[in-house]
């Protein structure tokens, strides 16, 4: 577990897809999963709704 502010995620993820040139959130979920930054295999469905 990370002991980080919401704030600081925000700010991290705001630098990363300006960088890559991505537009959204989902868009930068997208881009994690196609360059296998988030392991698919470990995802409880249940979870995401």
């Amino acid at each position: 577990k990370l002991f980080i502010s919401i704030h600081t995620v925000i700010s991290h993820r705001k630098n990363i897809t300006e960088k890559l040139g991505i537009k959204s959130i989902s868009g930068l979920t997208v881009y994690a999963v196609l360059n296998k930054l988030i392991d698919t295999e470990s995802i409880n469905p249940e979870q995401l709704i």
